[in-house]
């Protein structure tokens, strides 16, 4: 549920900018300081946007416990707004062996969140009674 609207965010926060920085016949860092300037804008005002309107997504949704869930996943904005620019740069000098190293390199700090969640009874699905 908190996903779709993340997800919805996640596209605004690209807006093609990573793809113009990849397609952009020469970068200096002029260009480079305006991408990220745009960049920390559009991610700190989504950071905010999904900040202010967990309560009303949380509400839409019946379930008034997504609201710390989605103020939560707001701060993906905040990370996201750093890794904009190398990530671009990787993909302009096609170095996909260095993003798939760097991706890969979250796993197991994704999979430590969810042993202790779990380990603290973090995830408890609620799910229909059985007819």
């Amino acid at each position: 549920m908190a996903t779709v609207f993340v997800g919805f965010l996640r596209l605004m926060a690209e807006a093609g900018l990573n793809a113009a920085l990849i397609q952009a016949p020469e970068l200096y860092e002029g260009k480079l300081r305006a991408a990220f300037a745009t960049v920390i804008l559009v991610d700190g005002a989504l950071f905010l946007v999904q900040l202010a309107a967990a309560p009303a997504i949380a509400h839409f949704f019946s379930e008034e416990r997504l609201t710390l869930l989605i103020r939560v996943l707001a701060v993906q904005f905040l990370l996201a707004m750093f890794t904009a620019i190398p990530t671009a740069l990787l993909s302009r000098r096609l170095d996909f062996k260095s993003q798939s190293i760097i991706d890969s390199g979250g796993v197991p700090g994704y999979c430590r969140i969810i042993n202790i969640s779990s380990l603290r009874g973090g995830h408890r699905p609620r799910w229909p009674a059985a007819p």
